[in-house]
C-alpha cells in the first residue's frame, strides 16, 4: 500500500486557502521591496566602483605613456652627451 503525502495546502480546508496565500503574498512583497531599497544602495557603489576602474587605466595608460617619455630622454641625452664628447675633443686637439 502506497503512502502518499498530501501537501500542507492540501491539509488546509478552502477556508483557510485565501488568508494564507495572502500572507504569502504579503511576504513576498515584503521581500521585494527590500531587495529593491538593497539594490539601490549597491548602485551607487557599481558606479564608484566602474569609476576607479577608469581611473586605473587612465593612470596606467599615463604610466605608460610617461616610460615612453622617459626612453626618449634618455636617448636625447645619451645624444647630447655624445655630442658634448666630440666637442670636448675637438677643442681639446685644438689647444
Amino acid at each position: 500500500m502506497a503512502i502518499v503525502e498530501t501537501s500542507k495546502f492540501q491539509k488546509l480546508k478552502r477556508e483557510e486557502y485565501a488568508p494564507k496565500l495572502r500572507e504569502i503574498q504579503i511576504g513576498l512583497k515584503k521581500d521585494l521591496s527590500n531587495l529593491r531599497s538593497k539594490l539601490s544602495l549597491l548602485e551607487p557603489e557599481a558606479k564608484i566602483f566602474g569609476a576607479l576602474e577608469n581611473l586605473k587605466l587612465d593612470a596606467e595608460e599615463r604610466a605608460c605613456n610617461l616610460e615612453l617619455e622617459v626612453e626618449d630622454l634618455k636617448e636625447e641625452l645619451k645624444a647630447i652627451k655624445s655630442l658634448l664628447d666630440l666637442d670636448l675633443k675637438k677643442k681639446s686637439y685644438m689647444d
